[in-house]
């Protein structure tokens, strides 16, 4: 900027009318000067209005050439066109790619072409994580900071914010042609500063003249006319955030989000965890789709990769459940080896690779590689993919690649990460769908006894935040209805989370008593207050038959002592038990043949020990063997005898049980045969409740000891459940 236009800028704020008014405006000037930044010409600009009009991937390989220095495969640049028509037209798109096909990078740098040139405003990334989001953020800033062929064509990019990251301090001091830029540029804030420009919008040119203080500029190239104008990416920011972090109410003063991109948001557990799925399931529709504003639609792409057949990327890419997504599913491997020999020669090579490490001869696989260099002609013939660029250092092509992966990790990850098409998940064997025991109603509300119940009974498990509780009738061999569940305290949503639990016990018994209590003591309180309210509660048939709470199993598997202790002190222990389940593998003796104890009840695969140092009785059970019993009952069709419904009419659209479903269904099991011996055996979900499963498995074990008969599972029913599970091979 001249001196001229200077004074021009000072004439309008300071009156020469003094000394003292002359030694303002010099110093003004020269703390103007200071804050200045004199923006220089761009260094190439036919090579940067080629290069914008070219498209995104002639871009990317230039100016971010040090990422993108192979050529872009059809998946790739699939996805690059995809993201671009999404900044134009807006709309949502999903799509899966192969695990390490370049999506994050592709990513971020979309995301800073749309930003530069002024496509996007606002974009929101949302990853897997805080950490991968801060990655993203990090690596879409890194080449404004260093890259020097960015620098030398995007001057006005790149020169204020250099010098913002170098000293953040100055974000409210800094000029560019008279004006403050406003940017701010930290590790976790970007705002792109604004920059007016006086070169000339047509053709880049610096050579102009014109009054910073207002007026035309005049291009002295090519004659064009202009006002100062705010380059493109002027004001812009950028969020980015892990899938579980704050999304809602991304809003920078006015401007919200315009633009969502999603990379790779679920990670190994959130893809096989029901609970986590439902969270995720709701940001995108929820959160994310709302973070644009009330009277606006969110563009959306998510990038991801298809790790198992139900996780969230399944469901988005498939068209049938997610229409407006329009998924597209890329694999790496277009045709697989087409002849005979070829698939023989791979068989080799894969075991020549496998042996080498196994026996420790040959752990780098040469010559493994020795045989596919022979070969590698026929072993090639039919056999395409899609990225021939997709191989590691020390690998020869993207075939030998794919085969070192089935080699190395197995064919079932190779059809997932790099397929997007992994095989289906074998269904566990006898557990019902969740989605199939919503539907199992009794025709009656809540708290209403079925006509042919004989006992009614409840069990409950204490965990750390509430108690997870079931109340059940029963009768004959064990058919009967879960009459009422839920949590105490008692929760303001249908569906939580143990760890989204408000409020929680310590929350009640504060509230309760003024003050906190130690985990003894309240735990303690919290079974007092539930165990009245079981006790207590009326039990009617529709009818107007009365029925009473025959007994409460409490499981004792945490915070023993204490449990044991309430229940001596319970005005209602005539009724209390305390219970402890325990996963007999079949490989052990089972409780029936166990030695007995002076003084036992025995049942099935139960039994109730006299008291010891403990001074109460408990009953311990098999709990694989009772959660079999009762994933057979929830099998049986309704109005069988021994079938097990839930409460509720159905028509009632209301009500849904969601959350006992998922927890009913949180483990899996496998069969295994020891000897003459066989059954199931049960493990937790990564990352599931099952606090249900354990109360509904209980409320069974403790009706066994009153008066209801366990009736055994036919022998045509059992026999077909062992030639089913040696069918999967198990």
């Amino acid at each position: 900027m001249s001196s001229e236009s200077w004074d021009s800028l000072l004439r309008r704020t300071v009156s020469p009318s003094s000394e003292a008014a002359r030694d303002q405006k010099r110093k003004a000037l020269k703390r103007a000067q200071e804050r200045a930044l004199e923006i220089p010409p761009v260094k190439d600009r036919r090579r940067r209005l080629e290069l914008e009009a070219a498209g995104t991937e002639p871009w990317l390989r230039h100016y971010l050439g040090d990422r993108f220095y192979l050529p872009f495969s059809p998946n790739q640049s699939s996805i690059i066109s995809e993201i671009d028509y999404r900044f134009d037209h807006g709309g949502q798109k999903a799509i899966a790619d192969m695990r390490g096909g370049g999506k994050t990078s592709i990513v971020e740098g979309c995301t800073l072409k749309g930003i530069i040139r002024g496509k996007i405003h606002y974009p929101l990334i949302v990853a897997a994580n805080g950490e991968a989001a801060a990655d993203i953020l990090t690596n879409i800033k890194s080449p404004v900071e260093t890259n020097e062929l960015l620098a030398e064509d995007y001057p006005e990019l790149c020169i204020p914010i250099r010098d913002l990251s170098e000293a953040p301090q100055k974000a409210m001091k800094q000029t560019v042609n008279g004006r403050r830029t406003m940017g701010a540029w930290s590790k976790k804030t970007v705002k792109f500063p604004t920059v007016w420009m006086t070169w000339c919008p047509l053709c880049l040119c610096a050579d102009t003249i014109g009054d910073l203080g207002g007026g035309p500029f005049l291009c002295l190239e090519c004659g064009n006319t202009f006002e100062m104008w705010p380059a493109p990416f002027s004001g812009a920011r950028i969020k980015c955030v892990g899938i579980f972090g704050k999304i809602r109410g991304k809003r920078d003063g006015a401007q919200r989000p315009d633009f969502a991109l999603l990379d790779d948001i679920e990670d190994e557990q959130s893809a096989i965890s029901k609970r986590l799925k439902t969270r995720i399931r709701g940001v995108i529709d929820r959160a994310i789709a709302g973070a644009g504003g009330p009277d606006k639609n969110l563009s959306v792409v998510l990038l991801c990769t298809i790790q198992n057949d139900t996780c969230i990327s399944a469901e988005y890419t498939d068209r049938e459940q997610r229409a407006t997504y329009n998924g597209d599913r890329y694999k790496q491997v277009i045709e697989w080896p087409q002849t005979e020999d070829a698939k023989t020669l791979w068989l080799k090579y894969v075991e020549l690779r496998q042996d080498g490490r196994r026996l420790g001869h040959d752990p780098e696989g040469k010559l493994a590689t020795e045989h596919y260099v022979v070969n590698r002609e026929e072993m090639d013939a039919g056999f395409t993919v899609v990225n021939k660029f997709r191989f590691r250092p020390g690998e020869i092509s993207a075939q030998q690649h794919i085969y070192n992966q089935i080699a190395d990790n197995g064919l079932p990850m190779v059809l997932a990460e790099y397929q997007n098409a992994p095989k289906a998940e074998q269904a566990d064997t006898g557990i019902p769908k969740a989605d199939a025991l919503e539907k199992r109603r009794s025709g009656l509300k809540r708290w209403v006894v079925p006509a042919e119940t004989q006992v009614v009974v409840s069990h409950i498990d204490v965990g750390q935040t509430v108690l997870w509780w079931t109340a059940a009738a029963y009768w004959g061999s064990f058919g009967g209805s879960f009459i009422a569940y839920g949590c105490w305290p008692h929760q303001h949503r249908s569906y939580i989370h143990a760890s989204e639990a408000s409020p929680t016990i310590a929350e009640a018994f504060r509230k309760a008593h003024g003050q906190d209590g130690d985990v003894d003591a309240m735990i303690f309180w919290a079974l007092g207050q539930l165990t009245d309210e079981l006790a207590s509660q009326p039990l009617f048939t529709e009818s107007g038959v009365a029925h009473n709470m025959a007994k409460i199993g409490i499981d004792s598997g945490w915070e023993t002592e204490t449990i044991y202790r309430f229940c001596r002190a319970s005005k209602h222990k005539a009724i209390l038990i305390p219970t402890k389940g325990m996963p007999l593998s079949v490989k052990k003796k089972p409780m029936g043949a166990w030695d007995k104890v002076d003084g036992e009840t025995r049942g099935w695969n139960s039994r109730i020990v006299p008291p010891k140092g403990r001074q109460i009785r408990i009953a311990e059970f098999d709990a694989n063997a009772w959660k079999t019993r009762l994933h057979d009952r929830l099998s049986l069709p309704l109005g069988s005898a021994s079938a097990i419904s839930f409460f509720g009419e159905g028509t009632d659209l209301a009500l849904d049980h969601k959350m006992i479903s998922a927890h009913l269904t949180a483990e899996t099991r496998q069969f295994v045969k020891v000897g003459d011996r066989d059954g199931y055996e049960y493990e937790p979900k990564p990352g599931e409740d099952n606090h249900l499963l354990d109360t509904a498995t209980g409320t069974l074990m403790v009706a066994g000891f009153n008066g209801i008969s366990v009736g055994e599972v036919s022998r045509k029913q059992k026999t077909s459940r062992v030639a089913a599970a040696r069918k999967r091979g198990l």
